[in-house]
């Protein structure tokens, strides 16, 4: 019973394809905010937007070109409740302080729907000096995101001198990572458990492990460039058994099971 698949849909064969990702894991926080390195004070300000700016200042010649040294980005989860939880970037960037930088800036840009999230952060300058020439670090956990994004994110200094930024892309773990499919509520598509009754031509289908508080979509299709409905299909209320019985005329060649909340 081939079908496709899909984070909304669960079929009853799993075709194998290549995966390939830079991350380095997914982390668990209980809140998100900005970090920086400790006795170093600053203010700091948010901004969504869909354009950005890119004038720049020419670099001063005493000015060091190799100002960062790195740029760091994991996937977070955040989590409300148990298998509850909401996904977000983790950016930290390292850099030498010169007495021509006032702050850094942050932008997360999706490549998903354009949208570039953006924190500022502006050193205070009562305590500056004492960390000139010294590394810092700045750390932002808020920067929102979802299943398999992939994001362009860059840090750069203020005022933002020609040149001097780091940039690294990002592809956000999709359900097929063990802590983002057991936590993000979406890829929670429900497992399906048959037994096919030949003499009645039926199928007892069990559904488990899907969002309790949806109702849950079953039916039979035939499965060619796209799944042909069969105009049998059965709908689980919240309060329903978790069980349907489905009719069937024939399974060669194609016949496929698809569930979804």
């Amino acid at each position: 019973m081939p079908c496709c698949g899909s984070h909304r849909l669960n079929c009853l064969l799993i075709t194998l394809g290549l995966f390939i990702s830079c991350s380095q894991g997914v982390e668990y926080i209980t809140t998100c905010g900005l970090r920086c390195s400790q006795g170093l004070q600053w203010k700091s300000k948010n901004m969504t937007t869909r354009y950005h700016a890119s004038g720049c200042h020419q670099q001063p010649s005493s000015m060091p070109s190799n100002i960062f040294e790195d740029l760091k980005i994991l996937t977070v989860l955040k989590c409300m409740k148990e298998r509850q939880c909401a996904l977000f970037l983790k950016v930290k960037g390292t850099l030498i302080l010169n007495e021509h930088i006032r702050g850094v800036e942050i932008c997360s840009s999706s490549t998903n729907d354009f949208s570039i999230q953006c924190i500022t952060v502006k050193f205070n300058k009562h305590n500056y000096n004492e960390f000139i020439a010294q590394p810092v670090f700045v750390e932002y956990d808020c920067f929102s995101t979802s299943i398999a994004e992939r994001s362009s994110v860059t840090i750069r200094t203020i005022p933002y001198y020609c040149g001097v930024d780091l940039q690294q892309e990002h592809r956000v773990e999709d359900c097929t990572d063990k802590d983002i499919g057991r936590n993000i509520p979406t890829c929670r598509v429900g497992k399906l458990d048959y037994v096919i009754e030949k003499n009645r031509k039926t199928l007892s289908v069990q559904v488990s492990d899907f969002l309790e508080d949806h109702a849950y979509h079953v039916r039979l299709c035939l499965k060619w460039i796209v799944c042909e409905d069969l105009r049998t299909s059965a709908l689980i209320e919240v309060e329903d058994p978790k069980a349907v019985t489905l009719s069937y005329s024939y399974i060669l060649p194609c016949l496929c099971i698809e569930g979804w909340s």
